[in-house]
């Protein structure tokens, strides 16, 4: 609900500022406020970047492609539409990013397909489409397309990287962004000097608090409770939330659309009760012991490593 009302506020107060400089002005205070919050864990956290370069390059670059995706797309589209592509597409990407695909039934796959599938539909069912050119849709749809599949990216070698390390919800957001707020400081300054006001930083302040530290905050902690493939699973749920008070308020809704909503509800409850009854048989299964195997009392056979990694990957 957060990321849905700023992605409105995004649309109304912020028509005549850059994606570039919102992403720079709305992170370099939320990266300040959790630096201050953390700052006792800044040495181990630059001691860790020695040994994982890799991964930290991972989750800050697809971090920038995210985030400058989905404000590039708000230039195009109205918000509804660019939340519920950028949401509804995060599901697929990151359950077969996290190699979790070939675990699933063909049932659980084909509901996991069906919500990307069904939040195009609804987005291209919203009345506020038929204002925009269709160059101008396609383009919009595409760079949400882009950010979700980026945002999957981060949910994945994050959650990795959180339980390789134990890291805290604190730690992964200090991590994150050094380089989203390099590129974006370096290329938006001489826009900042020219809008700089007190009224941009009231707005930034605001946007920042809404758009990125509660909903940042949040999504690490529930990748941290529940694990990655199942946050992303459920992350669909916010757009339809925000098209259902749409709807409320009187915002015209097609049969299609409604259809569509509800199908996509309940794929999104069958697959998270997939993930979650996986999650259980894994965790009841004998350690070394793939779920669903037979186990044996004796065994001259050593246990192999690859049983743990699948058990490993299938929490994340």
């Amino acid at each position: 609900m957060v990321t849905a009302y700023s992605a409105v506020f995004v649309n109304i107060k912020f028509t005549e500022v850059s994606a570039i400089l919102i992403t720079f002005s709305t992170f370099f205070v939320c990266w300040f406020v959790f630096l201050t919050a953390n700052r006792a864990r800044l040495g181990a956290l630059v001691a860790l970047w020695r040994s994982e370069k890799r991964s930290y390059l991972m989750v800050n670059i697809a971090t920038l492609l995210s985030w400058m995706g989905m404000f590039s797309a708000l230039k195009l589209v109205n918000a509804p539409v660019q939340t519920v592509v950028y949401m509804s597409i995060i599901p697929l990407v990151t359950v077969v990013l996290g190699g979790e695909w070939r675990r699933l039934s063909a049932l659980t796959r084909l509901a996991v397909g069906v919500i990307g599938v069904l939040g195009m539909v609804v987005a291209y069912t919203h009345p506020s489409m038929a204002d925009f050119a269709i160059n101008r849709q396609f383009g919009g749809v595409l760079l949400a397309l882009g950010a979700g599949a980026c945002g999957a990216v981060f949910i994945v070698s994050s959650s990795a990287l959180q339980k390789r390390h134990s890291l805290s919800t604190n730690d992964l957001i200090c991590i994150r962004l050094p380089i989203l707020l390099l590129f974006t400081g370096a290329i938006s300054l001489p826009e900042l000097v020219r809008v700089f006001s007190l009224e941009f930083v009231g707005k930034a302040l605001f946007l920042s608090a809404v758009a990125v530290m509660v909903p940042v905050w949040m999504l690490q902690q529930s990748i941290t409770k529940i694990g990655g493939v199942r946050t992303s699973v459920l992350i669909p749920l916010v757009p339809i939330t925000a098209l259902a008070l749409e709807w409320r308020e009187g915002v015209t809704v097609s049969f299609p659309a409604l259809v569509a909503i509800c199908l996509q509800c309940a794929a999104i409850m069958w697959t998270s009760l997939s993930l979650a009854r996986a999650r259980q048989a894994v965790a009841a299964a004998p350690t070394g012991t793939p779920a669903g195997a037979p186990t044996q009392a004796s065994s001259t056979v050593p246990v192999t490593a690859q049983p743990v990694t699948e058990v490993g990957a299938l929490k994340g």
